[in-house]
């Protein structure tokens, strides 16, 4: 069985691999593989493609052109990870050759493959050059950029206008590599959708006459699949997540202050509990001035893609400090260690002497839980609706105030085992969560790849996506989670234990 300094040192290792994995993922490099290398199947696939164009054999040319799209699949990461743009003019020359073939239009196929072997030795260049380095994008474009330039497509294709509709998807497809990211985590069908049908969407308004029948089905197709997931990226935090942090960490500072009273009292000290309710009250106004010092220092970064990689690295902050908590509420899940906790507390500033050192541990205590509100907050703010974050500081806010009322006036006593076990399965859900919806935000600005797992579901309300990436670290957080499960019910039953031998010995 772990002891208590191995899960201790479990517990901190995750909590600082996630620390790490933000600032790392931001300078996050590519292995030096000869890009030449790399790239030489799709150069090969490249020419076979060319060749059976130009004998006049497009069946042969597609079948080709469907393996040339994915070798550019597995190799595409590394291409963006050289050279953004480069890569966004590949995805696009991609789209226009596919339309070209379907619409058996030799001349457009061929000035496509050659705009895209020009963009592929460019890249090989630039790789050699030792410039491939990813550099977060800051471009303003987001999905529902992407969407209502789709929209303004639809509309011209249902007014028969094949030029602007062409012009419009054109700029859809443009803007599309800085977004693919952020539906691929979330939805592998719709990104496949958007690949597959909007070049044949193109190809079908190239017809002469064009068809616009087709292309208006595809259009508004891919555009009510990416307008799901666009309200479902919008706001993967809900109200019943925003009222978990408000009740957990405030409940946790009302149950320590009353503790620390309970405790002076019993004591013969209770004249100083205007002292812990004071060190209480500071302690909220220094919380609310935490949160607005952070928000002002945030804020200003906020928007874009800047504004998700903020999300994404507070995020993973938050993630760790949730852990960590989870953690400190597993230790003390038993009433014996929490009775053991507020009276080494207690004693350590009583036996100071001053009445000062009651109201620094009430402060400090209420300040810790106010800080790290305020941390998960700002993780969440550029994920959650207004409406959810208001109607969850509310609920919040009323059951604390519910609970205060009855503990502090009625008397009623809370089962601290049963409190603990359910708050720390809160953090802990909380905590996952934040995990993924943070990788998923470093995947849309292209500081992390994605390799979509197109089997698995997407599950919004634990922070689950479909990407290997985030599958991995989730995975190791239950497993972590288990082991610390498994310790915390050993070291129960050893204080459970120590208690009843206790009094034997003292007799």
């Amino acid at each position: 069985m772990l002891n208590s300094k191995a899960v201790k040192l479990i517990v901190r290792g995750v909590a600082l691999a996630i620390l790490l994995a933000a600032l790392l993922f931001v300078g996050r490099i590519y292995a030096a593989e000869d890009m030449a290398t790399t790239l030489k199947p799709l150069y090969t696939l490249l020419d076979q493609t060319k060749a059976a164009v130009q004998a006049g054999d497009f069946k042969t040319a597609s079948t080709d052109f469907s393996q040339l799209n994915d070798k550019w699949y597995v190799v595409e990461d590394r291409v963006k990870a050289v050279s953004a743009e480069q890569y966004r003019d590949i995805e696009a020359k991609l789209a226009d050759a596919k339309a070209a073939l379907n619409s058996s239009k030799a001349s457009d196929a061929m000035t496509a493959f050659g705009a895209i072997d020009s963009d592929l030795g460019t890249v090989v260049k630039l790789a050699a050059g030792g410039t491939a380095a990813i550099t977060p994008g800051t471009s303003s474009t987001t999905l529902p950029t992407v969407l209502g330039e789709l929209s303004d497509a639809k509309a011209a294709i249902d007014h028969q206008d094949a030029p602007t509709a062409l012009t419009m998807l054109d700029k859809a497809n443009h803007d599309w590599p800085s977004v693919e990211d952020q539906v691929k985590g979330r939805s592998m069908d719709a990104y496949h959708q958007f690949e597959q049908d909007l070049p044949l969407a193109e190809g079908a308004l190239k017809q002469n006459p064009p068809d616009f029948a087709t292309a208006g089905k595809l259009v508004g197709g891919i555009s009510a699949t990416l307008t799901a997931v666009a309200g479902k990226a919008s706001s993967p935090y809900t109200a019943f997540d925003a009222g978990i942090v408000l009740l957990r960490e405030g409940f946790e500072a009302i149950l320590i202050i009353t503790a620390l009273v309970a405790f002076v009292v019993k004591s013969g000290n209770a004249d100083k509990r205007v002292w812990i309710w004071a060190g209480g009250a500071i302690g909220i106004a220094a919380s609310i001035v935490a949160a607005l010092a952070l928000q002002a220092l945030l804020g200003a970064a906020t928007g874009g893609a800047n504004g998700r990689l903020i999300e994404g690295i507070v995020g993973l902050i938050a993630a760790a400090m949730l852990f960590y908590v989870s953690y400190w509420l597993h230790s003390k899940s038993s009433a014996v260690a929490w009775t053991q906790y507020i009276k080494r507390r207690s004693s350590a500033a009583l036996a100071g002497g001053s009445l000062l050192s009651l109201a620094v541990l009430a402060f400090l205590s209420v300040f810790r839980e106010g800080a790290e509100t305020a941390m998960f907050y700002l993780g969440m703010a550029g994920s959650i609706s207004t409406g959810d974050l208001l109607l969850g500081l509310a609920g919040g806010l009323a059951a604390l105030v519910m609970l205060a009322v009855l503990m502090v006036r009625v008397g009623v006593r809370i089962p601290i085992h049963t409190f603990f076990l359910i708050s720390s399965a809160l953090i802990y859900y909380l905590g996952f969560k934040f995990v993924g919806t943070s990788i998923l935000a470093l995947q849309g600005v292209g500081v992390l790849p994605t390799h979509g797992i197109s089997w698995l579901p997407t599950l919004d309300f634990f922070g689950f996506y479909p990407t290997i990436e985030g599958v991995v670290v989730q995975g190791a957080l239950l497993i972590t989670g288990f082991i610390v499960w498994l310790y915390s019910r050993h070291h129960q039953a050893v204080l459970a234990q120590q208690a009843k031998v206790q009094p034997h010995i003292q007799a």
